[in-house]
């Protein structure tokens, strides 16, 4: 479960630089066999995703549109494909929002992420948008009397 740039194969082996500049030296028998996800293979772009709870009593469509219009000001995100707002699940704190965006390198994966995730963070706290905890409701009931 890591994910890299491929830097040399070996006879025996392949380097791997992971995105946290790790060095890996993979035994190539543990290679065969097992899939690799190759992100650029056929084509650089993929989808980000970034996930967030919102509280239960939040306008859907305020959510969608302001995702939307946080995803057009990133450096990252592309224009074509757009990027897409999916409603998920509905959990026990919130309701689980999903944004979609794609980016044009892969490489760039982690801070395309971690940008989107600060300027939602901005974007919900600008627009009056609840991002719920973790709350749990007690009911407290008198025992029988005796």
């Amino acid at each position: 479960n890591m994910e890299g740039d491929v830097v040399h194969i070996r006879l025996r082996s392949t380097i791997i630089n992971t995105l946290t500049n790790e060095t890996i030296i993979v035994p190539n028998n543990q290679l065969v066999g097992n899939s690799i996800h190759n992100y650029s293979y056929h084509d650089s772009r993929i989808i980000v995703i970034n996930s967030v709870q919102v509280a239960y009593e939040s306008d859907l469509d305020l959510i969608k549109k302001v995702l939307l219009e946080m995803v057009e000001k990133s450096p990252y995100a592309l224009k074509d494909p757009r990027a897409e707002v999916k409603i998920m699940s509905f959990e026990d704190s919130g309701i689980l929002v999903e944004l979609w965006s794609w980016i044009g390198d892969a490489t760039q994966k982690m801070a395309a992420k971690a940008w989107n995730n600060l300027e939602i963070w901005r974007s919900f706290k600008n627009a009056g948008i609840t991002i719920p905890f973790p709350q749990v409701d007690l009911h407290v009931k008198e025992p029988p009397q005796l």
